[in-house]
């Protein structure tokens, strides 16, 4: 089996699991034997959306090490740092246009792809390739921000006061098809 078969086969077990859900909460509100009954809870079937919320919301200061190698690249002490293993560009099917799109809705933040040890040369490949205009640095991804002790990626920080105060979202779920929010979306208030 190829990959794209089994990355098929997965999104659609989990696609089959929602609706199975859904389906069981309509059941149960209904009661057992199908009469229909008071509704005891009003679940709305699964959205595209709503399958794409896998975020979690992140603050606090960068390392030294992270501070110190993107320091070059963020003159002013702020910028977009997006924190990028091997494996999410071989997973994520549209990284590029997140890349692009956090580019031209940044406000003019610079744009910083952190590459986990030893990926940064296929990083750079990647950015070049995809035309993203990105500074890639290379710094231990498990390293990146002061009292935690690894990041999920792909992570997406709004980087201020060099690195002081950093705020922004990790992706604990990874998913094979195009995402339907994007990366700057998710960001939302973080960006203004």
């Amino acid at each position: 089996m190829n990959a794209r078969g089994g990355r098929l086969r997965a999104t659609l077990g989990v696609l089959g699991a929602f609706a199975l859900a859904w389906g069981a909460s309509r059941a149960l509100a209904k009661g057992w034997d199908g009469a229909p009954g008071r509704m005891r809870t009003q679940m709305a079937p699964p959205t595209a959306a709503g399958l794409d919320s896998a975020t979690i919301a992140v603050q606090g200061a960068l390392t030294t090490g992270a501070a110190s190698a993107t320091a070059a690249s963020m003159p002013r002490g702020m910028g977009l740092l997006v924190v990028l293993r091997r494996a999410d560009i071989l997973t994520c099917e549209d990284l590029g246009r997140q890349l692009r799109e956090l580019e031209s809705r940044g406000g003019g933040l610079p744009l910083v792809v952190m590459a986990d040890t030893g990926a940064a040369e296929e990083l750079r490949a990647f950015v070049r390739r995809e035309r993203v205009k990105a500074a890639v640095v290379e710094v231990e991804t498990r390293q990146v921000l002061n009292d935690t002790p690894a990041l999920f990626t792909p992570a997406v920080l709004v980087v201020r006061d060099g690195g002081a105060r950093v705020a922004g979202i990790v992706h604990p779920k990874r998913f094979s098809n195009a995402r339907v929010r994007s990366f700057a979306d998710e960001l939302g208030a973080h960006l203004d």
